[in-house]
């Protein structure tokens, strides 16, 4: 399958950059990585080999990795990531993933 790598970035209405690496083709598997970790830390193996099969999208939260850091540190919260989520999906046009 394909395993063209795309970067880019989700923006917050704040205009916080969430970074974000998707490769392959299929159905979409959103992969969150876990406080104080950014998606090259554990996720590369598993993400190319997941991509053979799937469309794998992997982001780092805020303030991690290659995302920005939130202007008001409030943001750091569960309810925000859900919200961050849905801003990766939106900017990569997924309206449902794994």
């Amino acid at each position: 399958m394909n395993q063209r790598v795309v970067e880019g970035w989700a923006w917050t209405p704040e205009q916080t950059r969430l970074f974000y690496v998707t490769r392959g083709e299929g159905i979409p598997i959103v992969i969150c990585n876990g406080i104080g970790v950014d998606w090259r830390t554990y996720w590369p193996e598993i993400s190319m080999s997941l991509a053979d099969s799937f469309q794998v999208v992997n982001w780092d939260y805020r303030g991690h990795g290659g995302s920005d850091s939130p202007i008001y540190p409030e943001q750091y919260d569960i309810s925000e990531c859900a919200r961050d989520i849905a801003r990766v999906m939106d900017a990569l046009d997924l309206p449902k993933a794994v």
